[in-house]
């Protein structure tokens, strides 16, 4: 069953006492305080809810007070009567209070000259706040060095209320010395030298340095503001292409390992993920209907079609495969085939023309892996460009590598550290054992240098990166605190090669490593080389 609704009757009381509410609720006299207009705090509330106030409510009071000079002004006291009842609070300025005085001074329908006693035009003086609340009036007004009046009406213009800004502006220096500055119009325009990722807009002779957002090259903030001003076109619409135009780059200018479609005439120069195309130029070819992928893909290459050789020279413990002449450096798992190769030559159902032989197998001969820190191999370079090597027999080591003796694996870390020596070394005046290039000559050097020395060796160099684990191990888990962070991730490395790949030996001249950890000096190593030999 549904709870009735409650109804509720109001009427005015004919007779209201003083300072009680003044309704009659379903015939009962409200006996609360009035809050305001007659009413009492919860009928005043609940009639305002329903849109019903006006019709109960008292008419509104003016507030406007009602201002009188005592008959005998006592000296020290405020000299007004304030609807008839006298002000007892002292007097700050001209005989008023501070609270009166600021009261008659806003009131546009009064003169302060009625009220107060006579000006002395020497006591007062008129200074701007320290820090001025933002929307309030600046002026604060002084007699000597006691503050009379701190303005606390709103601003009317230049930071000045309406009073003040008409009383000010009969003294022009005065005016100026305490308003606000005239704010100038801001003005922009377009950086002559555009960075990418910073905003292109200079505001008021002020390059703005936040990040821009979006194709046209300005920060947020300016962008808002240059729409709002119909500035934003104007100054950033070349930023933005009329349409996207892609093209297959030309076989002179294709490079392996970087997309093969130029954008906007801009050759693209990220990983390709699909076919020789990378993603971002994948979505723009599937959006653009006039485009079609397999305009801009490389040949889709399939297993079938690989061609495979046998090397002519093999190595024990690699794989003897050529893939459309290049050589795999994988190693061998299974007669002489890594995996891979295994597994398409098993398919093809030709194993037999490719694996080794037993006689062939036996005939290969074994050759020694070990790890080289990167201190040999800069060793080696020192020795073989400057005639200069700190160890000599670590440059013999690397010989013997380059001379197909030695299985060596480094890590990624080496093949930056020997470019980076060696082409800061190339920059060295002659006189000072370098060879006196400019940086540019100096860097391609080294960059040519390093892909000779290390690539196109047969497989002989095995070069591994470190792991987010090892960093980890080495920082979070605190492993091998007794040396540097770069000699720990060197030791994990080599454990890595000594499971994976079967390094036997970790040859470095660093004596931090062989006091502290393992590892064999390049001296001892040559020795260790020289008795495997023997005994072979």
């Amino acid at each position: 069953m549904k709870k009735k609704k409650r109804i509720r009757v109001f009427i005015r009381k004919p007779v209201t006492p003083k300072g009680m509410c003044q309704l009659i609720e379903n015939g009962i006299p409200c006996n609360r305080k009035e809050a305001s207009r007659g009413l009492c705090g919860m009928h005043s509330q609940y009639l305002k809810l329903k849109g019903r106030l006006e019709e109960f409510a008292l008419a509104p009071e003016k507030r406007t007070f009602n201002f009188r000079v005592k008959p005998n002004p006592e000296e020290g006291v405020c000299r007004l009567i304030v609807n008839g009842v006298p002000c007892s609070l002292p007097s700050r300025r001209r005989g008023l209070c501070i609270r009166h005085y600021a009261g008659i001074w806003q009131r546009p329908d009064l003169k302060l000259d009625d009220f107060a006693s006579p000006a002395n035009s020497q006591e007062i003086e008129f200074f701007r706040k320290k820090n001025p609340p933002t929307g309030i009036c600046v002026v604060k007004e002084m007699a000597g060095k006691e503050t009379i009046l701190k303005c606390s009406e709103p601003v009317f213009a230049r930071g000045f209320c309406k009073s003040h800004y008409r009383k000010l502006s009969q003294s022009p220096d005065l005016f100026d010395a305490i308003a606000d500055p005239i704010r100038e119009k801001a003005k922009y325009r377009l950086k002559q030298e555009i960075k990418p990722g910073i905003c292109a807009i200079i505001q008021n002779n002020v390059g703005c340095t936040n990040p821009a957002t979006g194709k046209r090259r300005v920060c947020r903030n300016h962008q808002l503001t240059l729409r709002k001003i119909g500035l934003l076109d104007e100054l950033t619409n070349q930023f933005i292409p009329p349409k996207t135009v892609l093209e297959k780059k030309l076989n002179q200018d294709s490079v392996d390992g970087f997309c093969q479609v130029v954008v906007n005439g801009v050759p693209c120069r990220k990983v390709p993920k699909r076919r020789g195309i990378c993603s971002s130029c994948i979505n723009l070819i599937e959006r653009n209907p006039e485009y079609k992928f397999s305009d801009f893909a490389l040949p889709e290459m399939r297993q079938g079609e690989s061609e495979l050789k046998r090397k002519k020279e093999i190595i024990r413990g690699f794989c003897l495969i050529i893939e459309n002449d290049e050589p795999c450096r994988k190693a061998a798992t299974i007669r002489g085939l890594c995996r891979h190769h295994y597994r398409i030559l098993s398919s093809r159902q030709r194993l037999t023309n490719f694996t080794l032989t037993e006689d062939e197998e036996q005939a290969l001969p074994v050759i020694p892996h070990w790890y080289f820190d990167k201190n040999v191999v800069i060793d080696f370079v020192m020795k073989e460009v400057f005639q200069d090597a700190a160890v000599p027999e670590a440059a013999v080591l690397v010989q013997k590598v380059l001379e197909k003796k030695l299985f060596a694996t480094i890590s990624f870390d080496c093949v930056r550290a020997v470019y980076s020596k060696l082409g800061h070394r190339l920059t060295w005046p002659v006189n000072e054992g370098g060879k006196g290039l400019s940086s540019t000559d100096a860097e391609v050097q080294a960059r040519e240098y390093t892909g000779k020395l290390f690539h196109g060796r047969g497989g002989l160099w095995h070069i591994t990166a470190n792991d987010p684990r090892h960093l980890e191990l080495c920082t979070v888990l605190g492993k091998l605190p007794v040396l540097s962070l770069e000699d720990a991730l060197e030791v994990y490395l080599f454990g890595i090669a000594q499971t994976d790949f079967g390094a036997t030996l970790f040859v470095t001249s660093d004596r931090g490593i062989l006091e502290k950890v393992t590892g064999l000096h390049p001296r001892d190593a040559l020795k260790n080389f020289k008795v495997i030999q023997s005994i072979k």
